[in-house]
Parts: C-alpha cells; sequence; structure tokens
C-alpha cells in the first residue's frame, strides 16, 4: 500500500458510509457522554486525557490515597482517541516489538532493551492485566511475549 497526501477515488469509495469510531467502541449500551465542566473546580489532583495513560493515573491516584480529591477531565469521549483506536497496548518493550527497534535503532537497542524490558516493567504489566479481569472491569487484556 502506498500513502500520498490525497487518497484515490477507489479508496474513498470503499470508505463510503463509514463511521470513525473504535468498533467496540461503537454499539448501542456505549455510556453516554457526561456533560461538559462548567465554572471552577478545585481537587488534590487534575487529571487531563481519557485515554490508557490518563485512566491510569486516576485510578492509581485514588489507590494510593482514597481520600485525594481527583478530577478527571477529557476534550472529547473516554477511550476515543489513540487508546480507543489501538484498544490501549501496553507494551513493555519501548521500540513497540524488537524487530521494529532493530529496523529503527540498531546502533541504541543494547541501551533500549535495558531501559524497556525490566523486571519492573514487566510486574506492572501484570499488574495492568490483573485488573482488566476483575468481574466489575469492562476490559480484556492478553499477556504475550
Amino acid at each position: 500500500m502506498f500513502f500520498t497526501s490525497e487518497p484515490s477515488a477507489a479508496a474513498l469509495e470503499s470508505l463510503a458510509g463509514t463511521r470513525h469510531s473504535a468498533y467496540w467502541l461503537d454499539r448501542a449500551e456505549r455510556p453516554p457522554s457526561t456533560p461538559e465542566l462548567v465554572g471552577s473546580e478545585t481537587a488534590d489532583l487534575l487529571v487531563v486525557g481519557g485515554g490508557f495513560t490518563g485512566l491510569w493515573a486516576a485510578l492509581l491516584a485514588k489507590r494510593a490515597d482514597p481520600g485525594r480529591d481527583v478530577v478527571f477531565v477529557e476534550g472529547g469521549r473516554v477511550a476515543e482517541g489513540a487508546t480507543g483506536c489501538n484498544g490501549g497496548f501496553v507494551s513493555v518493550l519501548l521500540t513497540h516489538g524488537l524487530a521494529n527497534g532493530l529496523d529503527c535503532w540498531l546502533d541504541d537497542m543494547s541501551i533500549l532493551l535495558r531501559l524497556g524490558w525490566t523486571s519492573r516493567c514487566s510486574r506492572h504489566a501484570r499488574c495492568v492485566a490483573a485488573w482488566t479481569r476483575r468481574p466489575t472491569r469492562a476490559a480484556h487484556s492478553t499477556l504475550a511475549g
């Protein structure tokens, strides 16, 4: 496939009638959006962004201190941006795969492997997976690699 700045007529025709939405978010039982925040608000911690990182930061902040007042804001819909497109991909390897790392950063791979693949990173990935398997979570995870 070749990418250009202008899609071909065939590409546009093949996309006719489609909606820009992640498959798992494009369903009737999806929760409605909440009203926008109007006025002033105070908090101990403000988390901006409803993607994987923002959601996880808010959850960990409350877990660390349940009395902490955490305000969470998202400009669009939660998990609909980059997280919604890729399903919240988590990788303990900074290069998104060994082959990609070798192709892009061959001279730096020994450093990148040391930084990205540690027992601590692996433990965090297992914690994320365990969290998604709780009965109250509408989430799924697979540990691979």
